[in-house]
């Protein structure tokens, strides 16, 4: 078998066999991150108490790493700064829960906490008030019953001098 000669030296050949693989991906790798090199933002979150009375005031504390922006979402809206603290007030008896979502490089990242109700010390339960009711309805029925048995029943005229 006959050996076939390029016209070109072994040195051109390689150099032309590389940038044809470069264009094909075959080359040298860029070595700039990529988004999916990047870690998503992480976020945290805390509200302190947890549970208050309707009206009265509990603090929100976050802080982000890796993001570009931040955005609150449910019981607060709009851009927020990447890290701080507020005050925020319980507006009824409904749990308010707060969101903050940051968006970086890496992505979106969130948190949320939520600020409840608080069983103040000494209420009463719906079930309680139920029963006491229902009890002081009860007496003042049997109250009302004696009073139409024995002849006792409407308003006393005071009596004159």
């Amino acid at each position: 078998m006959k050996e076939l000669k390029s016209p070109l030296p072994a040195s051109i050949a390689v150099l032309s066999l590389l940038l044809v693989l470069s264009g094909c991906g075959g080359g040298a790798r860029n070595a700039t991150s990529t988004p999916a090199d990047v870690a998503r933002p992480s976020v945290n979150i805390s509200i302190t108490p947890t549970a208050v009375l309707p009206g009265q005031n509990a603090t929100l504390t976050w802080s982000s790493s890796g993001a570009a922006s931040c955005v609150g979402l449910g019981s607060w809206t709009g851009l927020q700064p990447m890290s701080g603290s507020t005050n925020v007030i319980l507006q009824g008896t409904a749990t308010q829960t707060y969101n903050l979502e940051c968006t970086g490089a890496g992505g979106t990242g969130g948190q949320s906490v939520t600020l409840a109700l608080s069983q103040a010390e000494g209420a009463c339960t719906k079930a309680q008030v139920v029963r006491a009711t229902h009890g002081m309805q009860s007496r003042a029925l049997a109250a009302a019953r004696r009073a139409v048995a024995t002849g006792t029943s409407g308003q006393k005229r005071p009596s004159r001098p």
